[in-house]
């Protein structure tokens, strides 16, 4: 099989997918709150003249409480409206609050997670899922992983076939492994995560 396709990168970029789609899960779509959700919340800037997203943990201070989450912004208060608009476009069911008269955003934790929420992460997990699949079975990415057409001279066809035959099979058992880790986590979602 080596003869023909680089089976060792390919295994290794195909357990990175898998562990890059697993990370994203532990951290992106909880029904808990997590704060690496919230200190690297993308906000776009619009005064600084750069339309980079930055961190929000790199122009605020972020501290928490039992009941609700506080983001200070002392040292940017221009940034309170992209910041609110951020929060409001992440999906994260937040209802952020704002004081007039300081550069501070009061977010009341959510005690109870509503069946929408919950459904549309279940959806989000889903697409996230398919969404590694298709690029498992994408034929570009696979492609990278062939040896060139003048190192399969003589190769025989019968091995070419027995090739592709594997590789089909390995990524389907990978996809089955993604079904699974999806899976899993629709169910923690379901059980109130």
């Amino acid at each position: 099989m080596e003869r023909v396709l680089a089976f060792e990168a390919l295994q290794e970029a195909v357990e990175t997918l898998i562990a890059k789609l697993k990370v994203d899960l532990r951290e992106q779509y909880n029904v808990r709150l997590n704060p690496r959700q919230i200190e690297s919340l993308a906000v776009t800037l619009t005064d600084t003249g750069s339309p980079q997203p930055v961190a929000l943990a790199d122009i605020a201070t972020i501290s928490w409480s039992r009941s609700e989450l506080v983001v200070n912004l002392a040292s940017m208060p221009s940034a309170v409206k992209p910041v609110l608009r951020a929060l409001h476009s992440s999906g994260l069911n937040l209802n952020p609050q704002t004081s007039s008269a300081d550069p501070l955003i009061y977010i009341p934790l959510p005690k109870a997670v509503t069946t929408e929420h919950r459904r549309a992460l279940v959806k989000a997990v889903q697409a996230a899922g398919q969404t590694t699949k298709d690029r498992l079975k994408d034929r570009h990415f696979q492609k990278r992983f062939h040896h060139s057409k003048d190192s399969l001279k003589g190769v025989s066809a019968d091995l070419l076939v027995d090739v592709a035959a594997n590789l089909a099979h390995y990524i389907r058992e990978k996809c089955r492994e993604v079904d699974v880790i999806v899976q899993q986590k629709v169910d923690s979602l379901d059980k109130g995560n």
